[in-house]
């Protein structure tokens, strides 16, 4: 649900999540893939915000996680790749 916040306030957010994990926790993320076919659906009727990888970068290191790796959906739900990121950030 990060998509609903105004996108200067993620990586506030973010620093919140990361101060409440374990010094070797992991915080697993998904979020809405900024696409061409993403934009009538999440960011015009639900009036959410897309991300594309640069951005969710450069929030991750702004909220101090060190490890920041993108993966895929696996298998079945492959299909889910269209949709979003699986993020997966460490501090």
């Amino acid at each position: 649900m990060l998509e609903y916040l105004p996108k200067a306030d993620l990586p506030r957010a973010l620093r919140g999540l990361r101060l409440r994990l374990k010094s070797d926790g992991t915080l697993v993320v998904f979020i809405s893939r900024q696409t061409s076919f993403m934009v009538p659906l999440i960011q015009k009727w639900w009036q959410a915000n897309l991300y594309g990888k640069r951005g969710l970068r450069a929030a991750f290191a702004e909220a101090s996680f060190s490890q920041v790796d993108f993966q895929a959906f696996p298998g079945a739900s492959g299909y889910l790749n269209a949709w979003g990121h699986i993020v997966v950030a460490k501090p």
